[in-house]
């Protein structure tokens, strides 16, 4: 359909986007690069669900899904989200599966797809502004941006990948505004 459309009504960049693009055969991957369609996937899914998707799937499927290094690498600029209500909407569980490829109970699938935790953090800002087009006001930390910022209790780019799922957050502003302050021990 984005095909049909795009050469019936071509226009430069118009940003087609595919949600819960986790699952796909080489030839549609090429097609997504082909027609640049910007894949918004859930890594929480493969967290929250890996475990389940093991009893009913061949393991090379559930390695291959949620590519995020590979549409990293051509290009493609995928975004990452919780999809809440139907996962916890906490990040840290995305994040943590972007950077292990681990379900909750410490199975990895497709390593390969690993992100750096600067890559992950790009997917989950940026990746997800330019989504939607919003590039301009949101997802980076630069003067004329809202000022949408998480303050963890650590530096989640110089830990080790399995102390991701236990910061805590101690702040979180909105457009610059204080909405969330942690109060009391972690």
């Amino acid at each position: 359909a984005i095909e049909a459309a795009q050469a019936a009504n071509p226009a430069h960049g118009r940003r087609h986007r595919i949600e819960h693009c986790g699952w796909l055969r080489p030839d549609q991957m090429d097609r997504l690069e082909r027609l640049h369609v910007l894949p918004v996937a859930q890594a929480s899914f493969l967290y929250w669900f890996g475990d389940n998707y093991d009893t009913v799937l061949e393991k090379d499927r559930i390695a291959a899904s949620h590519p995020f290094r590979t549409w990293t690498l051509r290009g493609l600029n995928p975004s990452a989200s919780t999809d809440c209500p139907v996962t916890d909407i906490d990040p840290r569980a995305v994040i943590y599966n972007m950077v292990t490829r681990k379900t909750r109970t410490g199975k990895v699938f497709g390593p390969e797809q690993r992100l750096s935790i600067d890559e992950a953090l790009h997917a989950y800002t940026f990746g997800s502004a330019y989504a939607s087009h919003e590039e301009g006001l949101k997802g980076r930390l630069e003067p004329g941006q809202l000022a949408d910022i998480a303050v963890f209790d650590r530096d989640l780019t110089a830990v080790d990948p399995e102390a991701l799922l236990g910061a805590v957050c101690e702040m979180t502003l909105r457009g610059g505004e204080i909405v969330h302050e942690r109060s009391g021990p972690a």
